[in-house]
């Protein structure tokens, strides 16, 4: 796939996709595009909620409102992760070196207009922010007991469902650092490297 197709795809696109990616195997218990209808508008209530003027605010002082501190990591990791929460630890660990080496690819694939590295920066740390907000606030719809499972047949229990959160985190991301494409255009960058 060209990157004027991947930039050209729409939100709802995106987001389904990240379902088919990450929770295969739910596609027929629940109603996806509700889950995702219910997805974006939470994440439009946390942008509302935090009352942020723009992408400029300094989002790690944000983020150590709530009590976790930011920690930038300069080693290379074998894993894709760019960011990792430990709530239990209070911690947001940026890896530097793969935050540096996909901004070089974004730059490589011609992108650089429409995203800088400070603003890719700010687009991790809005990504973040996100996760932080749905398990430290109440009444977060992506951070609920959405999916109904029977266990053994008969018993129902409800979970969490990850990939809810996720397109919370994408949407919120996308809102406050006003991109015109799905920050999951970065994503898929290295595979068409």
């Amino acid at each position: 796939m060209e990157l004027s197709e991947l930039l050209n795809k729409t939100d709802y696109e995106w987001y389904e996709e990240l379902f088919k990616e990450l929770s295969p195997t739910i596609l027929k218990s629940i109603n996806v595009q509700e889950v995702i209808e219910k997805s974006v508008i939470s994440a439009e209530k946390v942008y509302k909620m935090l009352q942020l003027e723009n992408s400029e605010t300094n989002l790690t002082a944000v983020i150590e409102s709530y009590g976790v501190t930011v920690v930038h990591v300069d080693e290379l990791i074998s894993s894709p992760n760019i960011a990792l929460y430990d709530d239990s630890e209070k911690k947001l660990v940026i890896f530097t070196s793969t935050v540096k080496r996909l901004h070089q690819l974004i730059l490589k694939k011609g992108m650089g207009e429409l995203i800088d590295e400070k603003q890719f920066k700010q687009l991790i740390l809005s990504h973040e922010l996100y996760h932080i907000i749905e398990m430290n606030e109440a009444d977060i719809y992506t951070y609920s007991k959405i999916l109904k499972r029977k266990r053994f047949g008969f018993l129902k229990k409800t979970e969490q469902l990850p990939v809810a959160s996720e397109v919370g985190a994408y949407h919120f991301s996308k809102i406050l650092n006003q991109l015109q494409f799905s920050p999951r255009v970065i994503e898929v960058l290295p595979i068409l490297a």
